[in-house]
């Protein structure tokens, strides 16, 4: 196993974990039936909530995903969706009696 291991250990390099995409529309699910407003009948609580979903999906979050957070992130240097992961090192300890 000595691929999965990271140098001094074994021969192994950093592996990419997670989907290197940000899908904020994937998250979003408002329904009526957890979503409400007091005094509202539920016929156009479903209108306004289908409204808001169409709105946010395919509009506001296409938005912020594509423009405003590339730009944050970039400016900063930093990723989202994805991470680098290695193993460092291997410790086994013999078997042992508990009581």
């Amino acid at each position: 196993y000595a691929s999965e291991f990271l140098p001094s250990v074994g021969n192994g390099t950093m592996k990419r974990v997670a989907n290197p995409t940000l899908n904020l529309a994937s998250g979003f699910s408002a329904t009526t039936a957890n979503a409400s407003v007091i005094g509202f009948p539920v016929t156009p609580l479903a209108t306004l909530v289908s409204s808001a979903n169409s709105i946010l999906t395919s509009v506001i979050f296409p938005a912020l995903q594509d423009t405003i957070v590339p730009k944050i992130t970039n400016a900063f240097g930093v990723e989202l969706g994805g991470a680098d992961v290695g193993t460092f090192d291997i410790h086994c300890v013999g078997p042992a009696l508990i009581k």
